[in-house]
């Protein structure tokens, strides 16, 4: 971990959903450029075996569906430099079969628990209450605009994180925190494994996808973690699209 790798060194990174696929590479790319680590996720067993992998890391439990465990959270957390919005689930079933249960299980998740997490941050890096600013960037998905047949709940929960990064854009700029949104399409990750045993869920994936092939974690990481240097200042409120072309055919 030398030279150039160094570019967040000093920096506490937050992370939500971290013992996921794509929270894990995050964690890892911005451990290898010095950054301190704060993970959170509500595995408390795989959370606290994740941990032991980087020096120094803390680790925090929370299950995002409970306020009180957020505002918890957060308290517990302080004040961070920034934190990767990133904690989320998917259900894989048409509109028409979701039960109650299941239309909260993703809203509450994806959409009021992640706005809340964003906001317990916030309160704490916001320079008029003494913080220091920092970063909020948020994780969307490319069917937030182009829909998604059989994930429909799961893509509405994720284009109100697209409108929410807009206004906690315009709203937190003033207050020195930059809050910008990644959408990436589709990951070969731990979210995707059960789909992708279907060679028939495969082959619609990467017959759509320009470059022909799923996305992966590492690549998708190491966008959040290049656009939240300070050098990326002018990207504010937008959500990045990084979906391989898929949106384009």
């Amino acid at each position: 971990m030398g030279g150039a790798d160094n570019r967040h060194r000093g920096k506490l990174v937050a992370i939500s959903g971290a013992t996921g696929g794509l929270g894990r590479e995050i964690a890892a790319q911005f451990a290898a450029e010095g950054a301190s680590l704060l993970l959170i996720d509500r595995n408390a067993d795989t959370l606290a075996a994740m941990a032991e992998r980087f020096p120094g890391a803390r680790a925090l439990v929370c299950d995002q569906t409970d306020p009180a465990q957020i505002s918890c959270t957060c308290e517990a957390a302080g004040a961070v430099d920034i934190f990767v919005n990133n904690a989320g689930i998917i259900l894989r079933k048409s509109l028409i079969e979701h039960s109650d249960e299941d239309i909260d299980a993703v809203l509450s998740t994806n959409l009021s628990g992640a706005i809340r997490m964003a906001l317990g941050f916030a309160r704490r890096m916001q320079l008029p209450a003494g913080g220091n600013g920092g970063v909020i960037v948020n994780l969307a998905t490319q069917h937030a605009f182009a829909g998604g047949a059989g994930r429909g709940i799961y893509a509405t929960s994720k284009a109100g994180i697209v409108q929410f990064t807009k206004s906690a854009a315009a709203e937190f700029a003033p207050l020195g925190i930059r809050v910008f949104a990644v959408a990436p399409g589709p990951v070969a990750n731990d979210m995707t494994a059960a789909a992708r045993e279907s060679p028939e869920y495969r082959a619609a994936v990467t017959q759509r996808m320009p470059i022909g092939r799923f996305l992966e974690s590492p690549e998708i990481a190491a966008l959040v973690v290049n656009l939240c240097r300070p050098s990326m200042s002018a990207l504010v409120g937008a959500t990045v699209l990084a979906d391989g072309g898929g949106t384009l055919s």
